[in-house]
């Protein structure tokens, strides 16, 4: 219980900093005090500068110590800020302010989501499941509220009397240092898988995770100061009373989200549901504010900004639980950043727009345009996340599955196990619940006839075809409804026949589109290592790789495992079409793939290649596995296995 509790301390009071930054920078100027809209433009010019800065840094420096030391530099920079708000110091103050929030905005998170990986004590914390969905979900909440919590403290202060910008600088910035140094005594581990095991995002959801953020940032950046701006103008409320308003719908966001009926439906959802739920609640907002600006009552107006409010935390909440689900650490960072730049994108522009546009009579334009800034956010992003699988395919009792959740996990693990699997074409079924298992770093043979299924149990490992019953178990994870681009980000990836061929890309071009998902330092040795490998490609690297020999395409396509070093290889119809003497040559390379540590399941027709090459062979016939055994099993009932490959055989271990 003291790690998940320590480690979002520090980002929670961070949050709570930026809240109450934020909360005072949409209240007027008090006597004496004046912020010109030049000097917000620039503000916000400088948070995008930061944010864009925070882009590079979290991706070269380690998260351990970047996020304390980042977030105690902001605490310096409002600390310089408030000696001057609106003069020379107050301008590098804030520089150097942005530059710090800009990578603890973006890294803090990961704080949050270890911690909802951490064990919590029985009856401390909410139910969770073995993925820690619920008490990530909590945990988020938590985050979300600190913030709505900071502008709440300072809205209540203002309705008494007017709070001065420095005093509020110098109170963020200590209360950010502080954090800072308490996330210094919790760091990350740093380089630690995810339970989930993803290495790569799906490349949707890290758009809708930027999307949905410049959403917010458009909303709470131009709608807000607007919204105070209309409440003093059309509807002549005081300071004390527009500061109420605000303060009333800073509340509202964060009753909503501790204890609403809406955090326990959402924080029951997982992976695309939430998403798409998170999305339904930006539509919401979005359209709350939107109302609410162009209310006919007093009343409307306050009720539908707290349901804005309410319903937007609520979906950052969601999509933050949702979107670092199942990403490593390393991955989890850069996404956090696009979404700093995203938010610091849409607040720019908000900004502007509310400079460009006058107070008064534009005051509901100022809120519309961030408004269905917003709404677009959220349909887009419920839009791409089906709330109903059967849409796509899954059914609907497994409609939170897309996220693969732990199933079994041990040193006797096996890499992959396909438990009872079947596939169907079309309503028909092909494959019929087949069992099989690949060791870490074996090699194993899938053998059979044309048309026995083995193709398509490949392309259902691999994410390309659905199951229709049982499920597949990749390290212990039930991968079964997971995406195709999950399951290379996971490390296991494919070889298709003729799949090695990119239209008139030449051989180096494609060995270069083999290696987009590798680290960029990384390139230059794994293509150096396929091409040591296979020096008549180095001869051909110019060459247009529709003009290669089969030989040499089949070459190219195992040149792909050196470059990807994937946990789990799937290669098709190894040696079909292949001469003899070409694929004596081949061999030495499947077993340098092996000795890197790379487990390969390799369907084949050949017996004799199956028997020379594996280290464990299962024979398929008409969609069912007959036969599984060692190869020296295989050789010794050598009457059996032909009875398979021509008229059928019984199911049985060759033992």
């Amino acid at each position: 219980m003291r790690a998940v509790g320590v480690r979002p301390a520090g980002p929670g009071i961070i949050a709570g900093a930026a809240g109450a930054t934020a909360a005072r920078l949409i209240l007027p100027a008090p006597p004496g005090e004046t912020l010109a809209g030049s000097t917000l433009l620039t503000m916000a010019l400088v948070a995008l500068a930061a944010a864009l800065a925070a882009t590079r840094a979290v991706g070269r420096i380690p998260e351990q110590s970047l996020i304390g030391t980042a977030a105690v530099c902001a605490g310096a920079g409002m600390w310089l800020a408030a000696s001057d708000p609106v003069g020379g110091a107050g301008t590098a103050g804030l520089v150097v302010a942005a530059a710090g929030f800009g990578p603890a905005v973006a890294l803090h998170r990961l704080l949050i989501a270890e911690a909802a990986e951490a064990p919590a004590s029985p009856g401390r914390w909410p139910a969770r499941d073995d993925a820690g969905n619920e008490a990530r979900f909590a945990l988020f909440g938590w985050y979300w509220t600190a913030l709505t919590l900071g502008a709440l403290g300072v809205f209540l202060a203002s309705m008494a009397q007017p709070v001065g910008l420095a005093a509020v600088l110098r109170g963020a910035g200590a209360a950010a240092a502080a954090g800072g140094l308490l996330s210094l005594l919790a760091p990350l581990r740093g380089g630690d898988p995810a339970p989930d095991g993803i290495a790569v995002p799906d490349a949707p959801w890290a758009r809708r995770a930027a999307v949905a953020a410049f959403g917010f940032g458009a909303l709470f950046a131009g709608g807000a100061s607007a919204g105070y701006e209309l409440l003093a103008g059309e509807w002549q409320r005081t300071p004390q009373g527009a500061a109420g308003v605000l303060a009333a719908t800073a509340a509202g966001a964060g009753v909503t989200v501790t204890v609403g009926r809406w955090f326990h439906r959402l924080g029951c959802r997982r992976g695309a549901g939430r998403a798409a739920a998170a999305g339904h609640q930006m539509l919401l907002g979005g359209g709350m504010a939107l109302l609410g600006a162009f209310s006919f009552t007093y009343i409307g107006l306050i009720v539908s900004w707290i349901l804005a409010a309410g319903s937007l935390v609520l979906a950052a909440v969601g999509l933050d639980s949702a979107t670092w689900a199942g990403f490593r650490p390393t991955t989890r960072r850069v996404v956090a950043a696009r979404q700093v730049v995203a938010f610091a994108a849409g607040a720019a522009l908000s900004v502007a727009l509310s400079v460009a546009l006058p107070a008064g009579r534009y005051d509901q334009l100022r809120i519309a345009v961030p408004s269905l800034a917003c709404i677009l956010a959220g349909y887009l992003l419920a839009r791409r996340s089906p709330a109903d699988p059967a849409a796509v395919g899954h059914p609907r009792r497994a409609w939170s599955a897309t996220v693969p959740g732990r199933v079994e996990q041990g040193p006797g693990t096996p890499l992959l196990r396909l438990a009872g699997a079947g596939v169907a074409y079309d309503g028909v079924q092909v494959v019929f619940n087949a069992d099989l298992v690949v060791p870490e770093g074996r090699i194993v043979a899938l053998l059979g006839t044309n048309g026995a299924g083995k193709t398509t149990t490949l392309r259902a490992v691999s994410g390309l075809e659905a199951l229709c019953e049982g499920r597949i178990l990749y390290r212990g994870l039930d991968i079964t409804r997971t995406p195709p681009t999950w399951r290379v980000g996971m490390g296991l990836q494919q070889i298709v026949g003729g799949g090695a061929v990119a239209g008139e890309l030449s051989v180096a071009e494609t060995l270069r589109l083999f290696a987009h998902s590798v680290p960029r330092p990384q390139v230059t040795a794994g293509i150096a290592a396929a091409l040591e490998q296979f020096p008549r490609l180095a001869e051909r690297r110019s060459q247009s790789a529709a003009t290669l020999s089969g030989g040499e395409k089949q070459m190219l396509a195992l040149a792909k495992a050196f470059i990807t070093s994937p946990r789990l290889l799937l290669i098709d119809e190894f040696s079909l079409g292949l001469a003899p003497a070409l694929v004596d040559e081949l061999l030495p390379a499947l077993r340098g793939i092996a000795a890197r540590g790379t487990a390969i399941l390799l369907v084949e027709q050949s017996v004799d290649l199956a028997c020379e090459l594996a280290d464990y062979v299962y024979v398929m016939e008409k969609g069912e596995i007959r036969l599984h055994g060692t190869p020296a099993d295989l050789q010794a009932q050598g009457d059996l296995v032909s009875a398979v490959y021509l008229a059928g055989a019984p199911a049985s271990p060759l033992t």
